[in-house]
């Protein structure tokens, strides 16, 4: 109790200081003021993280692990390999033969993840790929709205899963630096290479690269094979954030476009609407970029 009392009393002659001492008093009203100031970004992104709209957090519910990611080429250990060891077996086929319309080949695979779907590799407080995050959700949350232009002309829901290329891993500390091996996503590109290797080339001809010109580099570095003078490592070059456009759909099998069929780097646009569309002409297949249109054009 005579601690505490002492404590109060300190207090207590602080407090009577400041009251009696005038020109104190501005000094903790300014103070104040500037406190609250820069905390109001602090406290802004602290509401987002409960109304689910911050930066990442849309992201974050089609997030797919690369927790305990290790580095043994072809092995499927977390949810991620799975993922992209499963659709590097069904692109190996949709590749190779596409002249073939049946859906059997992709049965187990689209059972587990879905006829249709994007894929996205963000990385964390960037602005690029904040731009593609406000568009995926601008589109989820008005999907197959025709009020607001954003029909899909095969009805299909709305279904993504995102790789945080920035994410760190449990076992991160367990490798060295050799080949990128500290960063868990290195380490998922290095065992999944097969599928970066094989999809590149054939989404260079796609008519999402060839109508938009779209820069050959981002090509180069999805497919794993270019490096640049701040790195020998190609796995340290994976252009991120990128977004694909993965479609076993029946009408994408007998136009011969199944598979890991388009891909992006950036969104064109000044709003969300504007990148949302380029989204949803995306999932649809359609545009200026995309001539040989799987389905109708849309507005």
């Amino acid at each position: 109790m005579i601690v505490l009392k002492a404590i109060g009393s300190f207090f207590v002659r602080i407090w009577r200081w400041i009251k009696e001492t005038a020109w104190v008093q501005p000094l903790l009203i300014v103070g104040a003021i500037f406190a609250i100031i820069f905390s109001i970004p602090y406290i802004t992104r602290w509401a987002q993280s409960f109304s689910g709209t911050g930066s990442g957090q849309f992201y974050k519910q089609y997030d797919i692990s690369i927790n305990g990611e290790e580095y043994q080429l072809g092995e499927a250990v977390t949810d991620g390999d799975k993922l992209a060891q499963g659709l590097a077996e069904c692109n190996a086929i949709a590749y190779e033969n596409p002249a073939n319309p049946t859906a059997e080949p992709y049965q187990d695979f689209v059972q587990k993840y879905g006829e249709k779907f994007f894929v996205v590799f963000y990385k964390e407080n960037d602005s690029t790929s904040d731009n593609i995050e406000a568009a995926l959700k601008y589109l989820s949350d008005n999907w197959n709205k025709k009020d607001y232009a954003m029909t899909i002309s095969d009805g299909k829901p709305f279904k993504a899963y995102a790789f945080n290329t920035s994410y760190v891993s449990d076992n991160d500390a367990d490798f060295t630096l050799t080949l990128g091996g500290q960063s868990a996503f290195s380490r998922f590109l290095y065992v999944n290479s097969n599928l970066f290797e094989q999809a590149g080339p054939a989404l260079f001809e796609a008519p999402y690269r060839t109508r938009a010109s779209v820069a050959e580099s981002n090509y180069d570095k999805f497919a794993l094979n270019e490096t640049d003078s701040a790195s020998t490592n190609p796995l340290n070059n994976f252009p991120a954030p990128t977004i694909c456009l993965v479609d076993f759909s029946q009408a994408a099998i007998e136009q011969g476009r199944a598979g890991l069929s388009e891909v992006l780097f950036t969104l064109s646009g000044n709003m969300d609407i504007d990148r949302a569309k380029l989204l949803r002409d995306m999932w649809n297949h359609t545009d200026s970029y995309s001539v040989d249109n799987l389905f109708t054009k849309q507005a």
